[in-house]
């Protein structure tokens, strides 16, 4: 019994030894990840804190939260089993731009990459300020001056153009390599965030968006059972009703990312003198008027129009979204209110840094 015994150990030690190449193949089967994917990652503030006088943490959650997660899980499952699982958000927008078939991964991928440029410069006023509005550096300072008279016309500018958009969409604040600024809108899932095939941005604010796979541990899931008031007030009461420009009619998205539905807006123009009222992209035929420009205070007939760069960087967005001021309990009607909280927590001192950074013309 003992020799039985004996035998058979050693037959099942044998059957259990791997070879080399087996063992091998085990260690590089170990190695490959499981299938990757794109998710969020915490914010650099406390989502449950709100955003000072701008959104309730209801409402900051419904947009860093629940949208944000809810578009990448459906991008997850558009390309679930294909190569843009493996890449990151930008590289998705680039890669199903021009492929019809991939629309829906597409508005996925662009909306999730908007939404989160547009959180990322955010922040909350400084204790015992109102805005952020010092934070602005004087080289920036001098741009926003020389071509939109003012600050204060400059966000009169950006708020005109979103309260203009009477579908979903996005307002973004631009610069080329000169520093020739300018105020673009995009509607439904249009980005400015990559174009001809390349990113538009800098990516290490992208705080939120990971790399695909990387830091599973790293997924910051706040508490949707947490109890707020369903019907939140909005932050500041007895604001006048303006038109709820967004939801109505939805555009197509477009498919190029480098050709986004947009119109220009900027200071530099006058009724009687030519201007290039459609984009900045490229040089275009000077027409007369000034009816797709917004708010004309100066005038600016210095600049080159045809040097304007090809090349445009965002700096900042502003989300154009009902979901937007509602979950904040701006009401239907409250869009305007929303936009002039906005500027509130606008972090001008992270759009300084960015304009640094694009501009070559000092």
């Amino acid at each position: 019994m003992t020799s039985i015994a004996l035998r058979l150990a050693s037959t099942s030690s044998r059957a259990t030894r791997l070879s080399p190449r087996a063992l091998s193949q085990t260690k590089r089967a170990r190695a490959v990840p499981t299938r990757n994917i794109h998710v969020r990652k915490e914010l650099p503030y406390k989502v449950e804190d709100g955003m000072g006088q701008f959104l309730t943490p209801q409402g900051l959650k419904n947009i860093a939260v629940d949208y944000q997660q809810g578009l990448l899980d459906r991008l997850n499952e558009q390309v679930k089993g294909s190569g843009d699982s493996n890449t990151t958000v930008a590289q998705v927008v680039i890669s199903t731009s021009l492929d019809a078939s991939k629309t829906l991964a597409f508005n996925y991928a662009s909306e999730a990459l908007n939404n989160s440029f547009f959180l990322n410069y955010l922040k909350p006023p400084p204790e015992g300020k109102e805005n952020h509005e010092d934070s602005i550096s004087e080289h920036l300072r001098h741009h926003i001056k020389h071509q939109f008279g003012s600050l204060s016309q400059f966000t009169s500018v950006v708020s005109a153009a979103a309260m203009g958009m009477f579908s979903t969409g996005w307002v973004w604040f631009v610069t080329d390599k000169r520093g020739n600024t300018g105020v673009i809108a995009t509607y439904g899932a249009g980005t400015l965030l990559v174009s001809s095939r390349h990113q538009r941005f800098e990516p290490s604010i992208f705080k939120d968006i990971l790399l695909p796979g990387e830091g599973a541990d790293a997924l910051e899931s706040e508490d949707a059972s947490a109890q707020t008031d369903p019907n939140p007030s909005p932050p500041i009461s007895g604001a006048p009703p303006t038109s709820p420009a967004s939801g109505v009619t939805r555009q197509p998205p477009p498919l190029h990312p480098s050709s986004p539905a947009r119109a220009f807006h900027t200071s530099a123009s006058r009724a009687d003198e030519p201007v290039y009222p459609a984009s900045i992209y490229r040089a275009g035929k000077p027409t007369q008027g000034n009816s797709t420009l917004v708010n004309d205070p100066m005038d600016l007939r210095g600049i080159q129009f045809e040097q304007l760069g090809e090349v445009l960087y965002p700096l900042f967005c502003v989300s154009v979204h009902e979901h937007a001021w509602l979950g904040s309990g701006y009401g239907v009607w409250g869009k305007e209110e929303y936009l002039k909280r906005f500027w509130t927590c606008l972090d001008w001192e992270q759009v300084s840094r960015t304009f640094v950074k694009f501009v070559t013309v000092k």
